[in-house]
């Protein structure tokens, strides 16, 4: 009767056990320690195919304040996002500065000597809103510095830091965001990990973090193009990029840092402009082989041919992109077209919005479904978008192959668009009789063995998630 269970209700296949199943505990002691695992074991998953065929499981705001007010970003929120599976993660790189003495872990490899110079009106204007914050001018003559060196490692009077863009407070330095990776992107899984960094250095910082990539990450860093994959024609297989990283660069302003602390108007009344965007250098640009931000200007346009291209808009752009014309409904089908059949074979990255101050996430089975490839989640936040999200990647470590028809054109579909015809049938087998401690509002423990009016189902079927159960 057991076996019969497993097979006909459970959809097992019945393993041999030398339990005998006589009653409601041993039931339960071979279902807890034999087949009470809700997720099947996935297939071997296919790695041949070029990167941009699979969805990958992208972190938004890595560096970010954590749940306690007195808490600061630091170099574990790096760890915990790789730890959880995330294979694109993001940070903001700044210029190290004369008051940032020492990394999160109080152990930088700079000394500074206290210096009796007196910072400007907007230093401390910077340091009264965020402190301790960045500030963002021409570079203070102060003492001078002390530096001391590793063996085999760059000499720097003042490496990059990290820190979180929106409130400048807490920082690490940028060598310790590399060793945080190179020690943790492996452990779990040998797939890629793609960072993308928000550059808001100055040209000589920007030689530093290239020359601490190849020191931290020798070996891993694909600073390089692969032997027989050139990418201005094609991208590399997924398996070809075991343990490996890959890096990405968006250029940045710095108006728009300050603006969103209120700060701008404070620096254009003294006369300074940060209304142009950083320049990245050459020898930084180099690293971006397989990876390359662009702006997105349309799909004609001719960087949207390049095969390392990455296009990236939040989700109030990319909704707009697909929004349905009141005047040309032809159009709306022309738009969503071509961003399918871009997807089918370069990158597309979905944000989002900036006006999200709670940090809520976006809504990413919308954007899936279109090919878009890294829709960004935050994991600080627990809401529908991060348990699709990790609905999505649970145990594929980080990516997810697309389903054939993402990237095999249909025959007799105009444009190659997926056909969604499966019919399914979903069933939810609960056990009942098991005696569950709730604790009520006012922190008493009850038990109860009704879990009916706690139970709800939600389908998501196209991203719509009106089908409640």
């Amino acid at each position: 009767v057991f076996a019969d269970f497993l097979r006909r209700t459970q959809g097992e296949d019945v393993s041999p056990t030398s339990h005998s199943v006589s009653d409601l505990d041993s039931f339960l002691h071979i279902m807890l320690t034999s087949y009470m695992d809700p997720l099947k074991a996935l297939p071997p998953k296919d790695l041949t195919k070029p990167i941009s065929k699979y969805f990958i499981k992208s972190s938004h705001r890595t560096i970010q304040r954590g749940t306690s007010l007195n808490s600061l970003p630091s170099s574990r929120s790096i760890r915990e996002a790789l730890y959880a599976g995330y294979r694109c993660i993001d940070i903001d790189v700044w210029d190290g500065d004369d008051d940032f003495m020492t990394d999160a872990k109080g152990n930088s490899n700079v000394l500074y000597q206290p210096s009796s110079a007196k910072g400007g009106s907007i230093t401390k204007k910077l340091y009264r809103s965020s402190s301790p914050a960045r500030e963002i001018t021409e570079p203070k003559h102060g003492a001078p510095k002390i530096t001391l060196s590793k063996p085999g490692r760059s000499t720097s009077l003042s490496e990059p830091i990290v820190t979180d863009r929106r409130t400048l407070a807490g920082h690490f330095s940028f060598r310790e965001a590399c060793e945080v990776i190179k020690s943790s992107a492996f452990l779990h899984s040998d797939l890629p990990v793609i960072v993308n960094m928000s550059v808001y250095a100055r040209p000589e910082q920007q030689e530093l973090m290239v020359r601490i990539m190849k020191e931290e990450w020798n070996g891993c860093l694909i600073d390089e193009p692969l032997e027989g994959c050139d990418p201005r024609f094609r991208l590399p297989k997924l398996e070809d990029l075991r343990n490996r990283i890959l890096v990405r660069f968006s250029a940045t302003r710095h108006k728009d840092v300050l603006d969103s602390d209120g700060l701008g108007k404070t620096l254009r009344r003294e006369g300074r402009d940060y209304k142009g965007y950083i320049p990245i250098i050459q020898a930084l640009d180099g690293l971006e082989i397989y990876m390359r931000s662009k702006p997105f200007e349309g799909f004609d346009n001719i960087g949207a041919k390049d095969p390392a291209h990455v296009f990236s808009l939040q989700e109030q752009g990319l909704q707009l992109l697909l929004s349905v014309p009141t005047d040309d409904i032809s159009m709306e089908n022309l738009e969503r077209n071509q961003l399918f059949r871009h997807n089918r074979d370069f990158f597309f990255q979905v944000t989002p919005n900036s006006a999200r101050v709670d940090s809520s996430n976006l809504e990413p089975l919308q954007f899936w479904k279109h090919g878009v490839q890294m829709a960004a989640i935050s994991r600080h936040n627990i809401d529908e978008g991060m348990m699709l999200n990790e609905g999505m990647f649970a145990d594929e470590s980080g990516w997810v192959l697309k389903p054939d028809r993402y990237f095999i054109p249909a025959k007799g579909v105009p444009f190659g668009l997926p056909i969604h015809s499966t019919l399914m049938e979903v069933s939810i087998f609960v056990f009942q009789d098991q005696a569950f401690e709730l604790i009520t509002k006012d922190g008493i423990i009850q038990q109860t063995r009704d879990l009916s009016p706690l139970t709800m189902a939600t389908l998501h079927v196209h991203g719509d998630s009106d089908h409640r159960l």
